[in-house]
């Protein structure tokens, strides 16, 4: 997080992938507590996942969960902290049409406190589909389906907001048969 100086770190645990964060306010000299970024209410899939981001002093952090209260899951998760990961909120991001086991990857706007983008699989993995906030997480537009033609298997999708809040996206392509 530029504007805090704040560095994040994130990591999983090897056998179910539970996503974990940590912060250090000091250029990385040391860090704080280790917190986990899922809940019992919203635990992780067990999906690779667990990305992170942070502007104005919000630590974003987008997983899937394998439940969570009123949701069908797997399900994305989109939660908030001010306080290096002690706390979060969460929510449910409403995706429509996505991947049945969706990585997601977050990314947040140095130019206006609050907004984040996610993006995603659709179903068929050949489309991006990007998911944008305005008030951290409380209410969702998209997807804007991101592609090329003809459709072919992406992976190693990226998200992130330049200096001035552009919002780029890449990824990669499989031509051909999928990992050959």
């Amino acid at each position: 997080d530029q504007s805090t100086n704040t560095l994040y770190a994130v990591g999983h645990n090897i056998a179910d992938h539970e996503p974990f964060v940590t912060a250090s306010t000091d250029e990385a000299m040391s860090f704080g507590t280790i917190y986990a970024a899922d809940s019992p209410a919203y635990p992780s899939g067990g999906f690779f996942g667990g990305t992170i981001a942070a502007a104005h002093g919000v630590l974003g952090v987008a997983y899937t969960a394998s439940q969570a209260p009123k949701a069908t899951c797997p399900c994305v998760i989109f939660e908030t902290s001010t306080d290096h990961g002690a706390t979060f909120i969460r929510h449910i991001v409403p995706t429509i049409n996505a991947s049945s086991r969706p990585f997601v990857f977050v990314a947040a706007d140095p130019t206006r406190k609050g907004r984040f983008a996610l993006t995603l699989f659709d179903a068929t993995e050949t489309q991006n589909q990007v998911y944008t906030t305005d008030d951290s997480g409380a209410t969702w537009r998209g997807p804007t389906v991101v592609a090329e033609a003809p459709a072919s298997p992406h992976f190693k999708p990226w998200l992130a907001y330049g200096q001035s809040g552009q919002l780029m996206l890449v990824w990669r392509t499989w031509n051909g048969n999928p990992n050959t």
